[in-house]
């Protein structure tokens, strides 16, 4: 394929235009052809960038300033492009982040989506303003001259070790107050710590009804970055989704400061794996803290070796209090009760059986989702891979809420219940059990439920329907 190719097939008359370039060369005298090309009819244009070769600041800034005026949605991917905010020199290629700072200045005033995804030169110099653009004249920030209509950004500046909290405290100061979404994914930014989030969050408008933050293997995100996040969240918000996986810092006083304020949420989904601080306290707290609005709940909290039953009975009869959840997802992954971690934790304790109970989810845990499964659900997850204490005895418990769920099911909503359970890694989990388990879930349905049995995977997975003779007709 070539541009010059691509150009020639632009029609007049297009509202959607979705174009893959992806490994492409493309020369900045190429994309600010294609940008004068477009038709000034499209509505919604995707461009796909990644690993273009030459294309350079200059390029791309030159191409925005030649969309069309009438555009609603834009969708812009240049990662792994690395001539963008870049300087080769003796054959070697250095970031010189600043070549963006205007690149959002020409924006249509129409738009009202913006998703924009960065390569990893994108820097503080970008967002804040005061560098050096592609001629080397001073640049004002990137989110300066967003369109005051916007009502849906997001942002993925993963692997992005020149942003810093002055870099994320710039874009929360230019943040639209029309905005209703907002998706910012900043995983694998070292420089990025609590400050910066809260600084964020204090921009944050208060028009806002659905918020997405991913600070994933952010080493310096701890409690505190929490705490700022959830003292300065929108009052009316609806739907929260905050993502610390491998944030080792972040515990329980992080996850209470979170959940604090009273909001209206109908969707919450917290990713919290491998943080050391997070045990049955916190996920305690999380109970306590959902609101009885609520319909979706997610929570991740794989290799938190300090969680055990206790918390995740707790957790499950919070929820059950007062709310018909459609999508429950919940991963225990590795919440085993082993590591040095895990070990302030545990204790052994004795049922009068002799049989001694060590610390992280077991039965007990896994019965209590089962016990929380009932009349609504549309969508359930669950993986406990890797806890050895998960036994065969969990599952009937599993199973009846299950099948009060689908006698549930009716012809006012979707007929079928999405169903996935993994059990990887607990040996004392046989197979013949879960293939009784599969037989017992599909009987007298006309649902596609499959199970995935071996020495390495445990796995129910599929749909499962109301009886066969309360199906709709065709």
């Amino acid at each position: 394929h070539s541009v010059t190719d691509l150009i020639g097939e632009l029609k007049d008359g297009l509202t959607r235009l979705t174009i893959d370039a992806a490994k492409w060369r493309m020369p900045d005298d190429a994309v600010l052809q294609l940008g004068a090309k477009l038709p000034r009819s499209l509505q919604h244009l995707r461009l796909g960038l990644r690993r273009c070769t030459e294309l350079t600041s200059t390029g791309l800034l030159g191409a925005f300033k030649e969309l069309p005026e009438n555009l609603d949605t834009l969708m812009v991917d240049f990662r792994f492009s690395m001539s963008i905010n870049s300087l080769t020199y003796v054959g070697r290629t250095r970031a010189r982040p600043g070549g963006l700072a205007t690149l959002c200045d020409s924006l249509p005033g129409s738009l009202k989506t913006l998703d924009l995804v960065f390569n990893r030169y994108v820097g503080d110099v970008d967002l804040v303003g005061g560098g050096c653009g592609p001629d080397d004249r001073p640049a004002c920030g990137i989110f300066g001259s967003l369109p005051s209509g916007l009502e849906r950004l997001r942002l993925d500046f993963r692997y992005a070790s020149y942003l810093t909290d002055d870099g994320l405290g710039a874009l929360g100061k230019c943040l639209p107050r029309s905005l209703v979404e907002l998706t910012l994914k900043a995983t694998i930014c070292p420089n990025v710590t609590g400050k910066g989030i809260e600084e964020l969050a204090k921009g944050l408008p208060q028009t806002l009804h659905t918020l997405s933050l991913d600070f994933s293997s952010c080493k310096k995100v701890d409690d505190g970055a929490l705490a700022g996040l959830g003292n300065n969240l929108p009052a009316d918000l609806r739907r929260l989704c905050v993502k610390a996986s491998g944030c080792r810092a972040v515990g329980n006083a992080g996850v209470k400061s979170l959940l604090e304020k009273k909001l209206p949420l109908e969707s919450l989904e917290l990713v919290l794996d491998k943080a050391d601080l997070l045990d049955d306290e916190g996920l305690s707290s999380i109970a306590g803290a959902v609101p009885k609005t609520l319909l979706e709940f997610s929570l991740s909290c794989r290799g938190c070796k300090a969680i055990g039953d206790g918390g995740v009975t707790n957790l499950c009869e919070g929820l059950a209090g007062g709310r018909d959840l459609s999508v429950l997802r919940l991963d225990f992954a590795g919440c085993g009760g082993s590591g040095s971690q895990g070990l302030r934790n545990i204790a052994v304790v004795d049922d009068g059986t002799g049989a001694a109970e060590f610390g992280g989810v077991g039965d007990r845990g896994v019965q209590a989702v089962g016990n929380l499964l009932r009349e609504g659900l549309r969508k359930f997850e669950l993986s406990v891979g890797n806890c050895t204490a998960v036994t065969d005895a969990c599952l009937e418990s599993l199973i009846n809420g299950l099948q009060t769920a689908r006698a549930a099911l009716d012809t006012t909503g979707p007929a079928f219940l999405e169903l996935a359970m993994q059990f990887k890694g607990c040996h004392a989990v046989k197979s013949s059990a879960l293939r009784a388990c599969q037989d017992r879930l599909a009987r007298d349905t006309a649902a596609k439920l499959s199970c995935r049995l071996n020495f390495n995977t445990k796995r129910i997975h599929g749909k499962i329907a109301m009886p066969a003779a309360t199906m709709p007709a065709l």
